[in-house]
């Protein structure tokens, strides 16, 4: 079991790089570098930090904003390598890059909380985008020794109910993905892993059980009739996208059916009844 009593928080230390761009019109970062979960092979425009310094600032960061270990407790997803923040204006639907307004580009960290080296995913299903529960997830900006920002909603685990619980194979979750293909509302399986997802106690609005989940990365539609249309550069008339929806659907690792995203009030994503070994003894 978790709980999280003060919901998200966000934690500037030091200068913030972005102080001079908030109020600005017609700004934005001149280039974004996402390296997923490997190293950055450079480091931000006009900072030298190197990423392995820029780690360990993260790392202490966490720790004092959450009690969080970086490297026993968590996983970085996605390190990014952000450039300075320059002005624009539009030229021909074209952005023509003007003058930077901040001095220093910087990273990114984006993360997920684990436990017991499993990672735990918040699930929000495509269907019902409101629902959120908190599963860790993290982002900390790094700019250097004396520029850093934790935003992060903070779990502490408070038991362990069961060591071991029986789950249901890959094979069984498959199906159940299988059924949402066949209905046209799931289009294409990107991933799939099992890790926690967080469950309500419906004793405690605060506190949340992690329990096993066959999860899926996947691209979706909200009827099977709808249908991904391109999206064009208008002067090239060049399709350089299209509207696909990416999200997630969810196989509960005890039964086997996929997340219930339609009950309301209490029942919203209640924990359900849990499967020991002695149950099917």
């Amino acid at each position: 079991m978790i709980v999280n009593r003060v919901g998200d928080i966000s934690i500037q230390f030091g200068i913030d790089p972005q102080e001079m761009c908030k109020n600005l019109d017609r700004v934005d970062f001149h280039e974004i570098l996402s390296f997923g979960a490997e190293t950055p092979d450079c480091t931000p425009e006009n900072n030298p930090l190197p990423y392995a310094q820029a780690y360990a600032i993260a790392k202490q960061a966490l720790y004092d904003v959450a009690g969080l270990d970086l490297d026993e407790q968590a996983v970085v997803t996605d390190n990014q390598v952000m450039s300075r923040v320059y002005k624009y204006k539009t030229v021909d639907w074209q952005r023509v890059w003007l003058d930077p307004v901040s001095e220093i580009g910087y990273y990114i960290l984006n993360g997920k909380r684990s436990f017991h080296g499993i990672t735990a995913e918040c699930c929000n299903n495509y269907r019902y985008t409101s629902l959120s529960l908190p599963a860790g997830d993290f982002v900390v900006t790094v700019a250097g020794a004396d520029s850093c920002r934790v935003t992060i909603g903070p779990l502490r685990e408070t038991g362990v109910l069961y060591d071991d619980v029986p789950i249901v194979s890959f094979e069984t979750a498959q199906k159940a993905f299988e059924e949402q293909i066949e209905r046209g509302l799931l289009r294409d399986v990107l991933a799939v892993k099992l890790c926690y997802a967080p469950y309500r106690d419906p004793a405690d609005e605060n506190a949340f059980y992690m329990l096993p989940v066959w999860f899926a990365e996947c691209v979706c539609a909200n009827t099977a009739e709808y249908e991904f249309e391109p999206m064009t550069d208008p002067l090239t008339e060049e399709v350089y996208e299209d509207t696909r929806q990416f999200g997630e659907e969810v196989a509960e690792g005890q039964s086997g059916a996929l997340m219930d995203w339609s009950a309301t009030g209490r029942r919203l994503h209640e924990v359900p009844d849990i499967i020991t070994w002695e149950d099917i003894e």
